[in-house]
């Protein structure tokens, strides 16, 4: 799946906010799909709010806001029930906390 290969390069540090993702055409290439695919793949990390496009400038790893810059506190209270969801939500947490370099505590 080419937007989760990209989401984890952006988890990673590969891709840095602020980067600028390859064309379309050159991830048309490197990754052997169509150009549907592609576009598909960058609206779906726009909608997650990896990605912002620059309409005639191309698509870029969303700038965050450090935990430094604003005091690095999240709380969560979740009740018992859909023990699942509360798995899924605390997954997407993380994976936003490790996005916009939230270190202490994962």
């Amino acid at each position: 799946m080419v937007a989760g290969q990209i989401r984890e390069q952006i988890i990673k540090g590969e891709l840095k906010p602020g980067d600028q993702l390859p064309t379309e055409f050159e991830l048309t290439e490197h990754y052997s799909v169509s150009r549907s695919s592609i576009r598909c793949a960058i609206e779906l990390l726009v909608r997650e709010g990896l990605v912002e496009k620059i309409h005639g400038k191309g698509s870029y790893v969303r700038v965050w806001r450090t935990a430094q810059s604003q005091g690095g506190i999240i709380g969560l209270l979740v009740p018992d029930q859909r023990k699942n969801f509360f798995l899924n939500m605390l997954e997407g947490v993380e994976t936003g906390c490790k996005i916009a370099q939230f270190r202490d505590g994962f």
